[in-house]
């Protein structure tokens, strides 16, 4: 009896430490656009690699927020909800689909404002299906990517390092004629929380690696903290409601 007890015990925090709210951090490169008129007032777009954070909050292992900050510090929960407007990835982890929308707090009506864009309705997550663009966006890809699109092609090694905490297992990728090294971790089950080629592959990505250069690298993953500023918690409470 005491051995059942135990069990059962055992399984429900399993399940709790399983439920729990986290946090991901990864360091990445971005493709920043701007456009730039030259002396004929001509637009020409002008694309340069920054440095920034992708952050993941995920909710209860089925829901997911996923946003980007351009910025050299290190992001946590006070700094990264902002009341400005911001772009968000909503996740549905259960039907493995995703939608954009922009969200920002108004402080003199202490309201909340969603507003949606080009990518505001649900999608299904396929990375073997072509992305759809709007015009802008399509030809900023264009001009960075002139090769048409391909499916990604993936091969698992039989590699293995000790990255950090982790332990990682490596796989090789073709994307759109560019060849990846990806370094990652089974102990953790986060890259369903990704649109593209990351999804396909097991676990959670710890690094990337393109022509011997890390430009994607995970930093931390963590309970989500919760924020003592009530706009960033509304921010955050208006955007599951949008799930």
């Amino acid at each position: 009896m005491n051995r059942i007890y135990i069990t059962i015990v055992l399984h429900l925090i399993v399940i709790s430490l399983v439920s729990q709210n986290k946090h991901l951090i990864f360091e990445s490169d971005f493709v920043s656009t701007s456009l730039i008129k030259d002396k004929n007032n001509t637009s020409n777009t002008s694309l340069t690699t920054i440095k920034g954070f992708v952050n993941i909050l995920v909710f209860k292992g089925n829901k997911a927020i996923v946003f980007n900050e351009y910025s050299d510090s290190f992001p946590d929960i006070e700094n990264i909800i902002h009341s400005n407007h911001k772009s968000y990835t909503l996740i549905d982890l259960k039907k493995n689909r995703a939608k954009n929308l922009n969200a920002y707090f108004n402080e003199s009506k202490e309201k909340v404002f969603i507003s949606t864009n080009f990518y505001s309705d649900w999608r299904n997550i396929d990375p073997y299906t072509e992305p759809i663009f709007d015009e802008f966006t399509k030809s900023i890809v264009n001009k960075y990517d002139s090769q048409k699109w391909q499916t990604p092609k993936i091969s698992f090694s039989n590699e293995v390092s000790h990255i950090g905490r982790f332990n990682c297992k490596k796989a090789i990728v073709i994307d759109n004629n560019k060849e990846y090294i990806v370094w990652y971790t089974e102990d953790y089950k986060y890259n369903n929380c990704f649109e593209d080629y990351r999804f396909l592959i097991p676990g959670t990505v710890v690094i990337i690696e393109h022509e011997d250069k890390i430009i994607f690298e995970l930093i931390s993953i963590k309970d989500t903290e919760k924020t003592k500023d009530k706009s960033k918690d509304k921010v955050l409470k208006a955007l599951l409601k949008s799930f």
